[in-house]
């Protein structure tokens, strides 16, 4: 599976409300929106030619986008990008968190979660950032004095702890007993192997079900709230 690269506008873990203009914009008839980033996985819905979608990030060929609350995939050969717009989606659905991470290897900070983000600064091999912030499978990140985003995929991340936010009043509640994990598991920002870890759930740890996407269930767990997939949730 591809660790994403194109993936930053995404469908945040907190609904973030906004009459913002989204920067995606479809230019197909017809495009799926897919649980993952692959052609082989199930679509969510199918959006057609001139609807709008708020970005959340990029994963080589593919984006990730928010669609009427469903966050999911959509090829991004089928789409077309208002760059100015970028920076307003990403601070729209940007995850508030907390953490650490030293740098695995040489790695650009850029002003956005795209490798076509503008270079803020390079940093070296083994320099620590703190992270503020989960956009899909790129860190929000302040290293040196600057702010930007980088890969996660790059980086080796101690425990992201979710900053508090103000109970979601429309979420529904997980449907009675409470599962468990499996195993030993990584709960992740997004639902997709390639996402950036939240934090890592022993087995037996006890999970609360927000919502499905595809082979992926949405939790709130051990003060974390991320995806982790079906097979290691007992229900």
């Amino acid at each position: 599976m591809r660790r994403c690269a194109l993936l930053v506008a995404i469908c945040m873990l907190t609904g973030t409300a906004g009459a913002l203009a989204d920067a995606v914009s479809v230019t197909a008839d017809r495009l799926n929106l897919r649980a993952e980033p692959s052609t082989d996985s199930r679509p969510l819905g199918i959006v057609t030619s001139g609807e709008k979608l708020k970005y959340i990030c990029e994963d080589g060929q593919w984006l990730y986008v928010r669609y009427n609350g469903q966050a999911g995939y959509v090829n991004s050969g089928y789409v077309l990008v208002n760059e100015p717009g970028i920076a307003a989606d990403v601070e729209a659905t940007v995850n508030n968190v907390s953490g650490t991470a030293t740098a695995k290897t040489r790695v650009n900070l850029r002003s956005l979660p795209t490798t076509a983000g503008q270079i803020v600064k390079v940093i070296d091999k083994g320099d620590v950032v703190t992270i503020t912030g989960l956009s899909g499978c790129w860190y929000r990140v302040t290293y040196s004095g600057q702010t930007g985003f980088v890969r996660s995929e790059y980086f080796d991340a101690t425990e992201i702890a979710t900053v508090p936010q103000t109970p979601d009043a429309t979420a529904q509640p997980a449907a009675a007993p409470t599962p468990v994990t499996t195993a030993r598991v990584n709960m992740r920002f997004a639902p997709s192997i390639g996402a950036a870890v939240v934090a890592i759930l022993d087995k037996g740890t006890q999970v609360n079900i927000l919502s499905e996407t595809g082979s992926w269930y949405r939790v709130s767990a051990a003060g974390h709230t991320g995806y982790l997939a079906k097979t290691y949730v007992s229900t």
